[in-house]
């Protein structure tokens, strides 16, 4: 149902918030749920909500179901026309005669600048009320014959945009505060999905080197799966570096449609300044994750010191390959595991060149290589 039951007019949908807010809570909880309904702006029709019900039957509630006086229907005194700073069209008029103009306009710009409206709780169209605002001061000319029935002047809708406000059937812009400010160049915050989707990528790309430490700590085996995830590092940092483009983009590229100068024009300075704290903080973040195997070396110990350092005379001496080192990270894991064998009197773990040099007394090759394996890396001989 998109026409008003009582006068046939189309009506635009409010959300559930704005009828919770002006409607008086004996009315709107006769019924299941407050979504769904429409404002019905036909000034000589007393339905200011109307949606379908569960059972097909029409559901209304009237201008007298309100807690605030609907401006647009109201034929007497005090007539609202801005519902966030409460201005009237009585105000209006009166101001228009004695000056020739009204700054109620610029006033209402100037407080939609610092975020001070709350038009969705406020106005029971659930929208902007520049465009009624923008009306009322064009009828108010007319009135003291300031302007002629046919001029126009450039319409002051809340993007700004220069819609002539006559062509609205009651002067009002058709979409919600925020969603103008969304549409129409507000600075927007960065979308969430582009935050997600670079952080994720960025610590599945350094999985490689934090998963292996992850797998000592809780006493399970991932040095295979830190060596798949090595293969895609690069991949995945692409990806990362796309997300976090998108969010720059969005942040600091994308224009809006806003006119200079509108209400809208300017953001909200919290919500601005909100923005570039988030997303450059996730994308220290993201860089911390993305480059974490080249300094993870400088956090996590090497050999273990309290091992002899000359055992050449009385040890056996091994070097085996090893294969799914990824970063310094799997390296230290690796000495750390075969120091706590049995019968292992000193290691030294060579990243760079894959290999590992290990002393012995008591054991053998192939149980240092089994040990090795235990931890989902590959060990070999080297002759």
């Amino acid at each position: 149902m998109n026409k008003c039951p009582c006068c046939e007019t189309t009506g635009k949908v409010v959300s559930a918030l704005t009828v919770e807010s002006l409607v008086a809570a004996s009315r709107y909880e006769e019924y299941e749920s407050r979504e769904g309904f429409r404002f019905c702006p036909e000034p000589s029709c007393e339905v200011v909500y109307f949606k379908q019900g569960s059972r097909d039957e029409a559901l209304v509630l009237t201008k007298w179901d309100l807690k605030v006086r609907v401006g647009v229907k109201e034929r007497t005194s005090p007539r609202p026309v801005c519902y966030c700073f409460d201005h009237t069209i009585e105000e209006i008029q009166d101001e228009v005669a004695r000056t020739g103009d009204s700054v109620i306009l610029g006033d209402i710009r100037e407080k939609c600048r610092q975020g001070l409206d709350r038009c969705e709780m406020a106005n029971p169209k659930g929208s902007c009320c520049l465009g009624d605002v923008a009306k009322a001061i064009k009828d108010a000319k007319k009135e003291a014959g300031i302007l002629s029935d046919d001029s126009k002047e450039p319409g002051h809708d809340c993007c700004g945009s220069g819609t002539d406000v006559s062509s609205l059937k009651d002067g009002s812009a058709d979409v919600s505060s925020a969603h103008n400010r969304k549409a129409a160049g507000e600075t927007p915050a960065v979308p969430s999905w582009t935050m997600a989707g670079s952080l994720l990528t960025a610590i599945l790309a350094s999985a490689c080197c934090w998963l292996p430490l992850l797998s000592v700590a809780l006493g399970f085996s991932a040095g295979g799966a830190g060596a798949v995830f090595e293969r895609y590092r690069f991949p995945l940092l692409a990806i990362s570096c796309i997300f976090l483009a998108a969010g720059f983009y969005f942040l600091y590229l994308r224009k809006g449609k806003c006119a200079e100068g509108s209400a809208c024009a300017v953001p909200n300075r919290k919500t601005k300044t909100m923005s570039h704290v988030s997303f450059w903080a996730a994308a220290i973040l993201i860089g911390a994750f993305a480059l974490f195997p080249n300094y993870v070396g400088a956090f996590i110990g090497g050999d273990s010191a309290d091992l002899p350092a000359d055992v050449t005379e009385y040890a056996s001496f091994v070097t085996l390959s090893i294969e799914g080192m990824t970063c310094e990270a799997c390296a230290s894991n690796i000495s750390r595991l075969l120091a706590n064998e049995n019968g292992v009197v000193r290691v030294e773990i060579d990243y760079d060149k894959s290999i590992a040099r290990i002393w012995y007394v008591g054991t053998d090759t192939p149980e240092l290589i089994r040990a090795i394996e235990s931890l989902g890396y590959g060990a070999n001989h080297v002759d």
